[in-house]
């Protein structure tokens, strides 16, 4: 009979670490994602913004915008400030982009996904449309989630999986425009595989 462990496993510090790694490389994106807002001193407004921003006060229904981004920023707003919504898209788009490198290249490389987001933050419009309180961010972040819905589920975990079908949804309902550009991609998925 082998003797029993007592205390941690070896390999239990190097995982904590690798995670708190991994967590402070996905902040650190999307601080960088949202440089816009940081330069501007307040997260992006566009005229329809406001329009998202009233469906929270009340059920306004305007025939061009879906009633699901309102209360989405409502959940992080709270009348309180437009700060905490802009850090939940930055994070969202950095962990998609995380669990995205982690499902092609095997592991969690947070090296790689601060190196990609400042590529991304510094050479691309992505952080305008990021810090920008409006549901087009969701155009990125279902194209996201379904690729890794659609192409890569056995290498997500269940709560994964999970998570990226809510943001699927969310941002399928959240803009026009998505429910055409998911069935392109659910379409080709099915091409695909």
């Amino acid at each position: 009979m082998r003797p029993r462990r007592v205390g941690p496993r070896r390999d239990a510090v190097p995982r904590r670490v690798s995670r708190v790694a991994a967590s402070l490389g996905i902040a650190a994106a999307a601080a960088l994602l949202v440089w816009p807002a940081w330069l501007n001193g307040y997260p992006l407004l566009f005229s329809d913004s406001g329009a998202f921003l009233h469906q929270t006060i009340g059920p306004l229904m305007i025939w061009d915008k879906p009633w699901i981004y309102g209360p989405v920023l409502h959940a992080f707003h709270w009348r309180v400030t437009l700060w905490l919504p802009l850090a939940a898209q930055g994070l969202l788009m950095a962990w998609l982009l995380a669990v995205t490198l982690r499902v092609v290249t095997g592991r969690a490389r947070p090296g790689l996904v601060l190196a990609l987001s400042a590529i991304a933050a510094f050479l691309t419009t992505a952080p305008f449309t990021i810090a920008l309180l409006m549901p087009d961010l969701f155009a990125t972040a279902t194209v996201f989630s379904l690729f890794l819905l659609g192409m890569a589920r056995d290498r997500l975990g269940r709560g994964e999986a999970l998570l990226l079908g809510v943001i699927a949804t969310i941002g399928i309902a959240a803009h026009l425009a998505h429910l055409p550009l998911a069935a392109a991609l659910v379409a080709l998925t099915v091409v695909l595989t």
